[in-house]
């Protein structure tokens, strides 16, 4: 697997190692779907499909302003596949921040998860000429306006799109080269001045190669659980360090999505961030519950966790106490520093 230069690259090697198994797990309603390898490639491949259809060429950006999420990682999955630019946008950023990210990228793909942001950029998406299509995760439209299709709809017209399109986009993901731009993140300063940092598919496969090496505590068997609503290179990031280990991961859209009897979810992994694993601490330690801290501890984390990925370590005191309830806390600078 160390011949791997870029993340279509890496998605073959594991699709063809893994097949079957199952490697996503998210809330569908009131259950937990399980997507396999397998399944994971043809969705991705029915997005890629879809966007290929509307001229989606390699260096071409999409904007996707969500937390993590299921359908943010097939989304960003499919872009590469053609690549395309990630640009992950904090779908809590303002209106404003979302339209000057649009137009100084000329984007002309954006998904988006929230229901709300969708509706504040009814009003504006005159502001970005550039912009071809709105892909929404939710069923929500805007009026009659064209540009914006569900994710369900993609996935049915991309669907029907792969027969014609599979050798194109085979030869897309293969042209793909090490130093192409994978992802762009944007940062602003109080007066909306904007800094860019672009990452290649060499810088990511470099940082995740050197994460899973330091990780080797982590085996295939290890199922990961993450909630994730921001936007930085780690928490993007992250999942894509279980994708690259081959484990099971979990992703949750809101954190109330976790708990200790969840039958399909016993998470022996979780992805945090410092601040996240100070507040699950913090509610740990003032829940009236019964038992001891240790106890109260380990049922947040689901009972069953055994190792915690952080993206900076948090304070002595927090690291002893989950020590003292068997969980392990590990930096993953490698991402966290990209």
């Amino acid at each position: 697997m160390n011949h791997e230069k870029t993340i279509p690259e890496m998605m073959t090697s594991r699709i063809k190692r893994y097949g079957g198994k199952i490697l996503l797990q998210h809330k569908d309603g009131w259950s937990w779907k399980q997507i396999t390898w397998l399944d994971f490639e043809k969705t991705i491949k029915d997005i890629a499909c879809f966007l290929m259809g509307l001229g989606f060429a390699p260096g071409t950006a999409a904007i996707i302003v969500s937390g993590s999420r299921t359908e943010s990682l097939f989304a960003e999955f499919a872009v590469y596949l053609l690549g395309g630019i990630t640009i992950p946008i904090d779908d809590n950023d303002d209106l404003e921040k979302i339209i000057k990210i649009a137009r100084d990228s000329k984007s002309r793909f954006m998904f988006v998860a929230k229901e709300s942001t969708l509706k504040e950029l009814s009003n504006k998406v005159h502001e970005v000429p550039s912009l071809h299509k709105i892909v929404t995760f939710t069923d929500m439209s805007i009026g009659e306006d064209e540009r914006v299709i569900p994710f369900k709809g993609l996935l049915k017209f991309g669907s029907m799109k792969r027969k014609m399109l599979e050798d194109e986009l085979a030869r897309k993901a293969e042209g793909v080269l090490p130093g192409s731009t994978a992802a762009v993140f944007y940062n602003f300063d109080s007066e909306l001045k904007k800094e860019r940092k672009e990452i290649t598919h060499e810088d990511l496969i470099k940082a995740l190669k050197a994460g899973s090496e330091k990780l080797l505590f982590i085996t295939e068997e290890d199922q990961a659980f993450s909630h994730l609503p921001y936007v930085s290179p780690y928490e993007r990031f992250i999942n894509y360090l279980g994708i690259y280990m081959g484990n099971r991961i979990s992703i949750a859209e809101t954190r109330d999505n976790f708990f200790e009897d969840i039958l399909e979810v016993k998470p022996t992994v979780i992805y945090e961030t410092h601040n996240g694993i100070e507040n699950v601490c913090s509610k740990a330690l003032s829940n009236p519950g019964k038992g001891t801290i240790s106890h109260r501890l380990k049922n947040a984390l689901g009972g069953r966790a055994k190792h915690i990925l952080v993206d900076s370590l948090p304070r002595r005191e927090i690291i002893n106490l989950f020590s003292s309830s068997g969980v392990s806390l590990t930096e993953v600078p490698e991402l966290a520093g990209l």
